[in-house]
């Protein structure tokens, strides 16, 4: 739509500047207003031969808009609608990961006692919700993922709202499971233990439960990629896919191995310097230091 003095006037030229883009199809103009030279108005109509949710719809909302008119342009349409939505969202997408991890790193610094341990858990969450988002972009954004799953239409690109839904569910079950894990580590490392013996003795004790619970989550929502709706697959398939890296390939593998590369650095922070307090507890029983080593 166009509004201003001359839209009415302009709006056949305008309609065939608009036809020269790549990827419209038609145009013709819809409507015409003309209360007063200052208030005229056309609507035009633009045909496309793309889907409102690709690359190349977008494309054309941007050409559209860039496109000299004769006054204000106003655009609008699922594909403008798509293409809005996107950029509102890269726009706020830095401060609310800024308020997210400050958010996160308060909380679990807070639990931990530590500065170090939180910081892993951010670093490595981004690994993870990395990987599920390459999953992702393979099974939906490419489509190598549609036969596998019962067939569906690949757009060449991810629904922005839809993407951050499933990678904030991922991220709090990943944060819930850290929860559990350094909670148990924790509690080991503060009865005296090392910090190698306390990893294993929090895995040892958590890993059954955080499995089971993965699987749940799991077969609940992996249960939505039968449905025929492309996007209830979508979230099925990455909220699944998000359970099972987290608790499986990260909480089994990635963070034990970061910890005990980080060893007694884990558990630094800059306001506890005493003694841990399980090695106070031993020595008001008169027990031994348990890292210590040798015979007396």
């Amino acid at each position: 739509m166009t509004t201003g003095p001359g839209a009415v006037a302009g709006a056949p030229a305008h309609g065939e500047r608009l036809a020269r883009i790549r990827g419209i199809t038609a145009v013709r103009v819809a409507s015409t207003t003309r209360s007063s030279p200052e208030g005229e108005g056309a609507v035009l109509l633009a045909a496309t031969s793309a889907a409102p949710d690709t690359r190349a719809a977008q494309t054309a909302v941007r050409q559209v808009r860039d496109t000299s008119a004769p006054g204000s342009v106003l655009v609008g349409g699922r594909a403008a609608e798509v293409t809005d939505t996107a950029r509102r969202v890269l726009d706020a997408l830095p401060t609310c990961l800024l308020l997210l991890g400050a958010g996160l790193m308060l909380l679990l610094s807070a639990f931990t006692r530590t500065l170090v341990a939180p910081l892993k858990a951010l670093a490595v969450a981004a690994v993870s919700l990395g990987a599920i988002l390459g999953a992702l972009v393979v099974l939906f954004q490419d489509g190598r993922g549609a036969a596998l799953l019962g067939g569906f239409t690949a757009t060449g690109t991810l629904d922005a709202s839809m993407l951050l839904f499933v990678l904030f569910i991922a991220l709090a079950l990943s944060v819930d499971y850290e929860v559990f894990l350094l909670g148990r580590i924790r509690e080991e490392f503060d009865r005296g233990g090392d910090n190698r013996t306390s990893v294993v003795e929090g895995i040892a004790r958590t890993g059954r439960l955080m499995t089971s619970a993965a699987a749940a989550v799991a077969i609940s929502t992996a249960a939505m990629a039968t449905s025929q709706v492309a996007l209830l697959k979508f979230i099925g398939i990455g909220v699944a896919l998000g359970a099972l890296v987290d608790a499986v390939l990260v909480r089994g593998v990635l963070v034990p191995a970061v910890m005990a590369a980080l060893g007694p650095l884990t558990w630094w922070s800059p306001t506890c310097t005493g003694p841990r307090p399980g090695i106070v507890a031993a020595d008001k029983r008169g027990g031994a230091d348990p890292d210590a080593s040798g015979s007396t």
